[in-house]
């Protein structure tokens, strides 16, 4: 019997500690790997207004999970939320100056980490990856 979930978790552990130990990474304390992702992906997407919203669809999480880390993240200095002109209840949300100088360290670190776990994988066996990945998430949506 096939163990797809706990295989992916066990992965997804291993990865997470592996991201959580490189320099460029760790050079901020108390930051989690949900942490280095927004940043990266509001870093990245800086040309245009990003808000909550976004961030739960890009990364798949409810709207009380990003809540939380959102003002977790604020706490710890690394974002701002802005008021919206005709929208009260919409804000924008801000890298601060510290987030975005380590953004770009992490951005190089993460780009490094990927290679090395793509390493040894033909661009056919990346494919295929993809489309499984793909296929267990559409299932998932049946669950």
């Amino acid at each position: 019997m096939p163990r797809i979930g706990k295989d992916i978790n066990c992965l997804s552990l291993k990865i997470r500690r592996a991201i959580g130990n490189l320099p460029a990474v760790s050079k901020l304390n108390n930051i989690s790997g949900s942490n280095v992702f927004i940043i990266v992906y509001i870093y990245k997407n800086k040309d245009h207004d990003i808000y909550q919203r976004d961030i739960e669809k890009e990364f798949g999480m409810t709207r009380s999970t990003v809540s939380s880390i959102l003002k977790l993240m604020e706490q710890k200095n690394l974002l701002t939320r802005e008021n919206v002109d005709g929208d009260a209840r919409l804000k924008k949300i801000l890298l601060t100056e510290i987030a975005e100088e380590y953004a770009i360290d992490v951005i190089k670190a993460l780009e490094d980490f990927e290679k090395k776990l793509s390493k040894n994988l033909t661009k056919e066996e990346l494919s295929s990856f993809s489309d499984i990945m793909e296929k267990i998430e559409n299932n998932l949506m049946e669950v």
